[in-house]
């Protein structure tokens, strides 16, 4: 049995005490309070979506290889282990966990007079089937070192998630509280001095164990925020909190001047009634949170934290926040904290928020469209807007407008379409096109290595932090029938970005070139040397076999549509993919990425000129994945051009079918 004495033991081998930066997590930030138990293999890939996870401490006995799946699928996910700061489910203990579990483990080792009692003797509770226990008793040193010798010590989790972090406790039940054991009922003063004091022990206690590293919230606890990253602020915005500027105002608190780094939760719900397509009523709240870099969550409410509902606006994918949020209804004092029409603006869109008691039209700059979604779809519509009415107490997400292709090839000018893996559109058609070049050239831009790769009938041009480094004619300056690229880092582990090569007519090879122009070897005939169709190119890791790309080719016109691979010194493997009836001769493009989030690089296709738009995924070995898909009209024989970009920075590669007909609209 374990008693009061618990000594801590030094911190286990297996508990990783690396700080998580938090600034490097996308918007909307998303978290899960998760308390079913065990959890299942299908629930597990369907929570790696969420950014935060709160789990019952028991699936460290009956789920830890789910949680260790969990975290391959996610490697940057946040768990915390949830415990109640102040009760214990006495009744439901079995029900909860196995014996073994740390439930039972941390009951066995509880006093008899560290439970709180009325002034009649009995032990008082607050909650159907659990006992409270006195925060002013040993159990304010006892649970934190239990959390981190029995809990912590296991490296499952990145902290501690303590329920009902109250700053007071009088206002419970009917107060009737004898902390001190006397026979008498203690007075307000007391109870709540008492209580508070016994809490700070036990967040000091536990913030002095865990470390600086890991994270502690609470479900309240705005007073501790010496010793908390952050709370959950559940059924935002709570009435108890008063109307929602106050709520607001509590978060912006805790979010400026918690412990570093802050972690908020703002938890929405349907307030028990299971009503999961109340959209206004989410919006409202994932909108609030927005505003702020807190973590939003949606569920049934108090009663039952279950639910893996998702959102059409958690795939918003907004990129980083590019300033404070603030009410454009109040110039003088945008920043004030009050009732009005807030915005903040994103890398990839806007935020607006309504708070008031009547509907607002806003109007916008130019360059915004609403979400493309499933739900709501008289909200969520993908049009896009000069300006939006936004009812009371409602909020929207707008995304910006994609205006070209990074980081994988596109032709200047064309018509794009953005698709995902299974062929839905998934954004607004545009025009991509790039007016620092000439309309028709093929243009790859590659941010974060501030590099732009572009190429027209003869030469590839290369720029360096907006300064041309090289200019160079792959196939002779005589050579004047287009060039195609493929930019990519071919070695993953030199990381070095090279330029694959193939001309859009003719009988020249497939090249391989440095940045800086260098041929990197003689190049390759994969459709043999008389072959004068030109050749479409790709860079992909599609067999998976080494830690290097290959390189994915086509014919472009008048072969069989055949896809070949060839690998980074040329050599031709022997696996073809026929993508398309062996007797069509319009040529295919190609394209690879990971499109369907496997962590495995596809290969995607689209005839050419004189081909319909019929688009279709392979993996590496030939198989289509599902039924292809038109991009364009059946009768559309123009030609088509393949990219795969993840497009709206969602980390998933995003099918991008171009085409000059503007027709295709």
């Amino acid at each position: 049995m374990l008693c009061c004495g618990l000594i801590p033991k030094a911190p286990s081998l297996a508990v990783s005490d690396q700080v998580v930066n938090l600034s490097d997590i996308n918007y909307p930030r998303l978290a899960n309070l998760y308390l079913k138990a065990p959890i299942t293999d299908a629930e597990v890939e369907q929570l790696a979506k969420w950014d935060v996870l709160v789990f019952g401490m028991q699936l460290q006995d009956s789920s830890a290889e789910q949680i260790r799946a969990l975290r391959k699928l996610n490697p940057d996910v946040i768990i915390l282990a949830y415990v109640a700061a102040q009760e214990f489910p006495v009744s439901r203990l079995d029900e909860i966990e196995s014996q073994s579990g740390p439930w039972h483990k941390l009951y066995s080792g509880i006093q008899p007079e560290w439970w709180l009692y009325t002034s009649t003797g009995e032990r008082f509770s607050s909650w159907p089937g659990n006992y409270s226990l006195n925060m002013a008793s040993a159990w304010n040193t006892y649970l934190p070192t239990f959390m981190q010798n029995e809990v912590m010590s296991t490296g499952l989790w990145d902290g501690i998630y303590y329920d009902n972090v109250w700053e007071t406790v009088s206002w419970v039940g009917n107060g009737d509280m004898d902390m001190n054991r006397d026979g008498v009922q203690d007075s307000v003063t007391s109870l709540d001095e008492a209580w508070y004091n016994g809490m700070v022990t036990m967040l000091k206690t536990s913030r002095q164990l865990v470390g600086k590293n890991k994270f502690l919230l609470g479900n309240g606890g705005s007073g501790y925020k010496k010793y908390l990253n952050g709370r959950m602020f559940e059924s935002f915005p709570n009435v108890w909190l008063g109307a929602w500027d106050n709520n607001f105002e509590l978060y912006n608190d805790f979010q400026n001047k918690g412990y570093v780094p802050a972690l908020i939760m703002i938890n929405g719900d349907t307030n028990n009634s299971g009503n999961d397509k109340d959209y206004q009523d989410m919006r409202f709240a994932i909108t609030s949170t927005l505003l702020n870099d807190g973590f939003f969550s949606y569920d049934w409410g108090t009663n039952d934290h279950s639910q893996l509902w998702w959102y059409d606006e958690y795939d918003a994918a907004l990129g980083q926040s590019q300033e404070r949020a603030y009410n454009i209804l109040d110039k003088a004092n945008p920043t004030k904290i009050q009732a009005g029409v807030w915005r903040r603006n994103f890398e990839r869109g806007i935020v607006l928020l309504n708070s008031t008691d009547k509907e607002q039209k806003v109007l916008l700059e130019d360059g915004f469209e609403k979400i493309l979604g499933t739900q709501d779809t008289n909200t969520n519509n993908g049009k896009v807007v000069g300006s939006v009415t936004i009812p009371a107490h409602d909020g929207i997400i707008l995304r910006g407008r994609i205006t070209q292709v990074v980081n994988a090839p596109f032709v200047n000018g064309t018509y794009a379409k953005v698709f995902d893996g299974a062929g839905n559109i998934k954004r607004n058609s545009f025009f991509s096109y790039n007016s620092n070049y000439v309309g028709s050239t093929t243009i790859q831009k590659i941010p974060d290595a501030n590099i732009t790769v572009v190429s027209d009938n003869t030469y590839i041009t290369v720029y360096k932090n907006n300064k041309q480094i090289a200019r160079f004619a792959p196939y002779g300056t005589k050579y004047n029938s287009g060039v195609n690229i493929a930019v990519g880092q071919l070695s993953l582990k030199n990381k070095k970005y090279n330029i694959v090569v193939g001309a859009q007519r003719g009988t020249q090879p497939v090249k391989l070139f440095s940045l800086k122009g260098k041929p990197l070897n003689k190049g390759s005939y994969p459709f043999g040397n008389s072959f004068s169709g030109g050749i479409n190119v790709a860079i992909g890791n599609v067999q998976r076999k080494t830690k290097a790309a290959e390189i994915i080719v086509a014919p472009a016109s008048n072969y069989a549509p055949e896809v070949r691979i060839l690998t980074k010194k040329m050599k031709l493997l022997s696996k073809k993919i026929m993508a398309y009836n062996a007797s069509m001769r319009s040529g295919i493009s190609v394209a690879a990425g990971d499109v369907d989030n496997n962590g495995k690089v596809e290969i995607i296709t689209v005839p050419g000129t004189g081909g319909v738009p019929y688009v279709k995924v392979f993996n590496s070995r030939g198989k289509l994945l599902r039924p292809g898909y038109y991009a364009f009209s059946k009768s559309d024989r123009s030609g088509s051009k393949v990219t795969a970009s993840d497009i709206d920075g969602d980390n998933v590669a995003d099918v991008v079918v171009m085409s000059f007909n503007i027709f295709n609209q």
